[in-house]
């Protein structure tokens, strides 16, 4: 293959002489892109939080990366995500000369853009792929008018509570199911508690309680443990109006 220049999503241009053969993912989408591009034979890194075979070696989490045994693993491509990896980490990678792949997709075709920049990366033919997934976002996009969103709060974080807002691959990916992110206009991409408003936290009660529906909004977990929503629920009700 002929020198391959590819820009990243920090603007950061990579130089390819030949497809990366040892892949370390930081990301766990990025993981499964890998696999479902049919180069997961490829992968010699992940996090503890990737789906991936466990013959492949973790090199800590998202966000507790351990660069020296990435260094250690030789790669030729570290994928990692602006908002999911620690910038610390990302800068010692870049700082050790290490191949980096950073993407930072804020939209589902964003998304699929990168998936297609990465088949062109790995050279593999994505075109099937890609062509099912845009075919998928025109199908969702076209029966978005069919009936009104659903007004939904998504908490990713608990303590602090945090969600996301429109500027985000979460959002759109709502929007496209039908919902309607209710922090959507909010400033940050991720909203902290001191973003709430006057809200007071409230007891979250037990497993088997119920609490009342309140018309119009559904509370869906991004990261669900028991609770979870539950607490979410309680805590931001009445933030987003």
């Amino acid at each position: 293959m002929p020198a391959l220049r590819i820009v990243d999503d920090r603007q950061r241009e990579l130089i390819f002489l030949r497809p990366p053969r040892r892949i370390v993912s930081l990301v766990p989408s990025d993981t499964l892109n890998v696999i479902a591009l049919g180069a997961g034979d490829r992968l010699v890194g992940r996090t503890r939080y990737c789906d991936a075979p466990e013959s492949v070696p973790v090199v800590g989490g998202t966000k507790d990366a351990d660069v020296e045994a990435m260094a250690r693993l030789q790669p030729e491509l570290i994928l990692a995500n602006q908002e999911e990896n620690s910038r610390a980490h990302l800068e010692q990678i870049a700082q050790l000369g290490l191949p980096l792949f950073v993407s930072f997709p804020k939209t589902v075709a964003e998304g699929l853009a990168h998936l297609g920049r990465l088949a062109k990366v790995l050279e593999v033919d994505a075109r099937d792929l890609l062509r099912r997934g845009y075919a998928a976002v025109r199908e969702a996009e076209a029966a978005l008018g069919e009936r009104g969103p659903l007004r939904a709060f998504v908490p990713i974080w608990m303590d602090p509570l945090m969600t996301v807002n429109a500027q985000t691959y979460m959002s759109d990916a709502l929007r496209l199911g039908g919902g309607e992110n209710v922090f959507a206009e909010r400033q940050r991409l991720y909203p902290l508690a001191a973003d709430l408003g006057q809200a007071v936290p409230r007891p979250a009660g037990t497993r088997g309680q119920r609490f009342r529906r309140e018309p119009g909004w559904s509370v869906a977990a991004a990261a669900t443990s028991p609770g979870t929503a539950r607490k979410a629920w309680r805590a931001c009700r009445g933030c987003a109006r």
